[in-house]
């Protein structure tokens, strides 16, 4: 069976939603699908001017608009962007529908955005093929955590309506979390057209088993955040509890992994703490080097609406690396980390809290092997891309009437 993947964006990309991409098309191709991925016109090739790339030996379609402001970006770039990305719809449209119709897939799949579900849509009802969309996230919630404006509740409400209109106009709907599939019933779709497949780990690219924090000196661990440097991921209050701990003695180092719109602030407000370091924009090839050198990883995520209704991929990956795992408690990290017996929680937006958090890890290093044990059997029996692939291929099989 072939499944075509529209995706916003994907690899070379680190970001958590395209490292979700590549596990979901690589877990799909070791289980026996034929897959392919295309990405939206606003993510430039790897390579200036391809329009087929490969990563792990899957073929990336590009369709790169060449005009450069309407490029990917984390930063809001305002209306006229947003208006001028909006005309293209058509556009790519057209060439998910060329795309498909040279490939053949059984199934096409588009992922978050609603750009992505009606591009698709225009294709899979002109080739009378079934269409998946897998809402990842809500971006009118991402939209409302800037300053709420009224520009900024009205791009919000739009946004909003844009992704209930695509989630209505596709067969099934994948959602990542629970508190997605609460949302999306609350919008209308029939719960028997919902699937969960949530976060994973790819465990076939974890190449180290050995817990790092046995056999080490608690003083010496070293605490890490791996990821995007946005404000929503609450790096603030890390630094903060950091600053905070140097005063009683505490001496651990921190490092930061990653690059995103909130660098400067955070660089500027580490600046004078000792022992935080800033280690900038990786390759998902160094993933492995980077986790073996760390011990602890810290996922100090901010209260919201989003962080209440979407898991991130973080706290999974660092389990599988078998290394133990500090979450806030919003509700996205409470689906996967539960105190005391798959990793720490702390109260979320709370420094103090997190200081605590930090410092009774080290205290108490005796109990942390355990944990790191249960963490890494709940990640190999419930969160695995491998299980996952296999709830994919049920519902594709479901969609085409081969079940």
């Amino acid at each position: 069976m072939k499944i075509l993947h529209v995706f916003y964006s994907t690899l070379p990309s680190t970001k958590g939603g395209d490292i979700r991409s590549r596990d979901v098309i690589e877990s799909q191709a070791a289980a026996g699908l034929d897959v392919l991925a295309l990405s939206s016109p606003f993510q430039p090739p790897a390579k200036a001017g391809a329009t087929v790339e490969e990563f792990g030996g899957i073929s990336y379609h590009r369709s790169f608009d060449e005009t450069g402001d309407l490029r990917i970006s984390e930063q809001d770039k305002g209306l006229k962007v947003k208006m001028r990305k909006a005309a293209k719809l058509f556009s790519f449209g057209d060439v998910v529908t060329d795309l498909a119709r040279r490939e053949k897939p059984d199934v096409i799949h588009a992922h978050s955005t609603f750009f992505c579900a009606f591009a698709a849509h225009r294709a899979a009802r002109k080739l009378g093929l079934p269409l998946v969309y897998e809402v990842r996230s809500l971006w009118e919630e991402r939209a409302m955590m800037k300053v709420p404006s009224l520009h900024t509740r009205s791009i919000a409400r739009a946004v909003r309506a844009l992704e209930t209109r695509a989630m209505r106009s596709a067969d099934h709907i994948v959602v990542i979390s629970e508190g997605l599939r609460r949302d999306v019933i609350a919008r209308g779709i029939p719960a028997d057209r919902i699937t969960m497949i949530g976060n994973g780990a790819n465990l076939s690219r974890v190449t180290d088993h050995s817990v790092s924090v046995s056999g080490k000196a608690p003083s010496d661990w070293v605490f890490a955040y791996i990821g995007s440097l946005s404000d929503i991921e609450g790096l603030d209050l890390l630094i903060l509890a950091v600053r905070k701990l140097r005063v009683q003695g505490w001496t651990n180092p921190v490092q930061l992994h990653g690059d995103g719109p909130a660098i400067d602030d955070l660089r500027a407000q580490a600046a004078g703490v000792a022992g935080i370091t800033f280690h900038g924009r990786f390759r998902p090839e160094a993933a492995p080097t980077i986790y073996a050198a760390v011990d602890v990883i810290v996922n100090p995520r901010r209260q919201s609406s989003l962080a209440e209704k979407v898991t991130p991929l973080k706290p999974l990956e660092a389990m599988a690396w078998r290394k133990p795992v500090i979450s806030s408690s919003v509700t996205g990290m409470l689906e996967l980390v539960r105190d005391g017996e798959t990793g720490f929680i702390f109260d979320a937006d709370d420094a103090q809290s997190l200081a605590e958090a930090l410092q009774r890890l080290t205290d108490r290093a005796e109990t942390v092997p355990a944990v790191v044990e249960r963490a890494w059997q709940f990640i190999k029996n419930e969160r695995s891309w491998h299980a996952n692939a296999q709830k994919y291929k049920t519902l594709y099989a479901q969609l085409t009437g081969n079940a």
